[in-house]
């Protein structure tokens, strides 16, 4: 456990005008490519098992992993409930943090079964 006591960060209007139109100005220099990416997220889990989450184009849609062994083969896919942001892949579970409807985010952690 770590504890470090740092003040509250201000976020006068000036602050949130400078954010707001940083962003806005990347957004707008955002250059689109002509080919889709394949993949959006590359995880190793605790085994050495690659995870590489395949690019989702439809929102709410279930979040499909394709999963390879520590020499490359690949060895399966798993789907992820829709609103899942894996952070850890363990050897029995998949631990992320869930968004609801409302933006609420909670810690989920799910079963992982079928790896001998």
């Amino acid at each position: 456990m770590i504890e470090f006591e740092l003040e509250p960060f201000d976020m006068s209007d000036s602050n949130r005008e400078h954010t707001l139109q940083s962003r806005t100005r990347r957004y707008n220099e955002l250059q689109l490519t002509e080919i889709k990416p394949v993949f959006s997220r590359l995880l190793v889990d605790d085994a050495g098992w690659l995870w590489a989450e395949l690019y989702r184009y439809e929102v709410g849609a279930p979040v499909r992993w394709l999963v390879f062994d520590p020499n490359g083969e690949g060895v399966g896919s798993v789907d992820m409930p829709p609103g899942l942001h894996v952070w850890q892949i363990g050897s029995d579970f998949v631990l992320g943090v869930w968004e609801d409807e409302f933006g609420v985010e909670y810690v989920r952690r799910h079963a992982l079964s079928g790896r001998g």
